[in-house]
């Protein structure tokens, strides 16, 4: 039982990370304290389990990658365990080791693969942002050309482009500016301008009623007459090159989604060969020596049929901590990679948790370690959050031709979940209002009990912890009870 007076002296830095992930999932996670020394206590970083144990070995003679293996399979197969995950895997060796050296190399191609990676992504999301410009552009065209012929003002717009792109305005002597300057046809701009005509059939039988010379109506009809083919053609080019663009952003964007997927491996094993920053300055590792730390864990889980709700597993938390000498072997000058004798620490903890919980678990470890993940991962979503939803449209748009899923909620979707949210909460405010009233009168900590079969499955959980435990120390020559 930890002391009061020593739970003063705890390091809260541990257990920050802890703290925001319970606060985020809503989980009542206690943190772990263990003892660190005769009569000293720390916390180790881990939710409070149901039951620890810890092992030590220390043997210059034995392998231990075979504990590693044994336990998962003795799991595995003896105590019906049969889903894995592993949550970390990481070492560091010291600087003058043959080991540090063959990891320094492979390190070395694998961070030019990852700047090329980047490079590329950072260009790609830069180019994100010209296609989606060069879209709303076009939407922004589109829309005149869509009222071209229901208003007078998308009529007269047109015309301005038409005269300024294609004619080249005042400095064509053959534009309708250009005209304007010759005696005779000042008043063509005017003409061209207010006579709104939108069919080639129309013209003539528009033009000829009008009280002006013949060669100013012969000049306005040839001028409509191109004016409204131009639009025509333009119209239909514009819609076949958005429709071009739209498809391509599709593709470009699934492009940076792949690229991403490829960097991802490359970073997190990376991070693993650069090691820890704790272990480099740790005490156990010295850089003359032939020393390297390795640390791995992985969750055990059996499911339970405890919540109707949700899926319940039995988990046997192992985590490994290898203080070890690396030895290179080679079998017929070839090198077959270290083997790894020295000191090992084993920790076997249990856990009755939800799905929610083991995910909660393993962003919590993410968190801690594979930060420059998450960067990549906000780099990209700044990117879309900078786009705005025109990203997002443009993207479900081309999707829904081709059926396939961005990654991004889709209008209706996220509609429908606002709709749903806004038919939930009063509900959920009721319940809410009940549950709190509900507290006053039942003492914390006593409102909720134990079902019959979580008490069993409880007792199992421990019984499978002892088993694991009790016969690994049988099956290696130790003293078990």
């Amino acid at each position: 039982m930890v002391m009061h007076d020593a739970l003063k002296t705890l390091d809260e830095s541990k257990i920050e990370t802890l703290k925001e992930i319970s606060k985020k999932y809503n989980l009542d996670w206690k943190p772990e304290i263990i003892e660190v020394g005769d009569g000293t206590y720390d916390y180790s970083g881990y939710p409070d389990p149901m039951k620890r144990y810890s092992l030590n070995i220390e043997a210059y003679t034995n392998i231990h990658e075979e504990a590693y293996f044994w336990f998962i399979e003795w799991l595995r197969n003896d105590q019906g365990y049969p889903y894995f995950e592993k949550i970390y895997d990481y070492f560091t060796a010291s600087e003058s080791s043959s080991f540090w050296g063959v990891t320094q190399q492979r390190m070395g191609i694998q961070q030019d693969k990852v700047s090329t990676f980047l490079a590329t992504i950072g260009k790609m999301i830069k180019e994100l942002f010209q296609l989606v410009r060069e879209l709303r552009i076009l939407d922004e065209r589109l829309a005149i050309y869509n009222d071209w012929g229901k208003t007078k003002s998308a009529d007269v717009t047109l015309k301005g482009y038409f005269i300024d792109l294609v004619e080249g305005g005042t400095k064509n002597p053959a534009s309708v500016y250009g005209l304007a300057q010759q005696v005779g046809f000042t008043i063509l701009p005017d003409l061209f301008f207010n006579t709104h005509v939108y069919n080639l059939e129309e013209i003539d039988k528009v033009v000829d009623k009008l009280p002006y010379p013949k060669n100013v109506k012969n000049v306005l009809k040839r001028k409509l007459t191109q004016f409204i083919t131009w639009a025509r053609n333009t119209k239909k080019e514009l819609e076949v090159r958005r429709k071009y663009t739209i498809k391509y952003l599709l593709e470009h964007w699934a492009s940076i989604k792949l690229y991403i997927s490829w960097v991802k491996p490359y970073l997190r094993s990376i991070k693993r060969l650069m090691g820890k920053e704790k272990h480099i300055t740790s005490a156990d590792l010295v850089a003359a020596f032939e020393t390297s730390i390795v640390e791995v864990e992985f969750i055990a889980k059996k499911p339970l049929k405890i919540s109707k709700d949700e899926k319940y597993y039995s988990c046997i938390l192992a985590t490994f901590r290898y203080r070890t000498r690396p030895e290179m072997l080679y079998q017929r000058e070839y090198q077959r990679g270290p083997v790894h004798v020295g000191k090992l620490e084993i920790e076997l903890r249990g856990y009755n948790w939800s799905q929610k919980e083991i995910d909660a678990y393993k962003e919590m470890r993410d968190k801690e370690d594979l930060e420059i993940l998450g960067m990549l991962d906000r780099s990209i979503a700044a990117a879309i959050e900078a786009l705005g939803d025109d990203l997002k449209k443009y993207l479900d748009e081309a999707s829904r031709e081709v059926n396939v899923d961005t990654g991004l909620p889709r209008k209706e979707e996220k509609e429908k979940e606002e709709k749903k949210e806004e038919f939930v909460n009063p509900f959920k405010a009721l319940l809410d209002g009940l549950k709190e009233l509900g507290s006053l009168f039942i003492p914390r900590g006593r409102g909720k009990k134990k079902s019959k079969s979580e008490k069993v499955k409880d007792k199992g959980l421990l019984k499978d912890l002892y088993n694991v435990y009790k016969e690994y120390k049988g099956q290696h020559g130790m003293w078990k009870w």
